[in-house]
């Protein structure tokens, strides 16, 4: 396989993505940094950190459907009004 931005994989339908780090969320669905944090913080999307025992830092993953369906909801409230 080719070497491809997660983009290009999610829009290929080449593998199913599951989880994806902060910058592919930010660049995939339009989001600030900073706002995509906050949602995660109020528990409004699921995200998990893979860091070594006794790290300080490790790499924060976003459960992309998570994301997708939290924006599809919030669509569907907007529309809805």
């Amino acid at each position: 396989m080719e070497n491809l931005s997660v983009s290009a994989i999610v829009q290929t339908g080449q593998v199913e993505v599951v989880w994806i780090r902060v910058p592919d969320a930010v660049r995939i669905f339009g989001l600030s940094r900073s706002g995509l944090y906050e949602l995660i913080t109020a528990g409004k999307i699921k995200s998990t950190c893979l860091k070594k025992q006794g790290a300080v830092r490790g790499i924060r993953l976003i459960n992309y459907n998570s994301l997708a369906a939290f924006i599809e909801n919030a669509s569907n409230e907007r529309s809805a009004a």
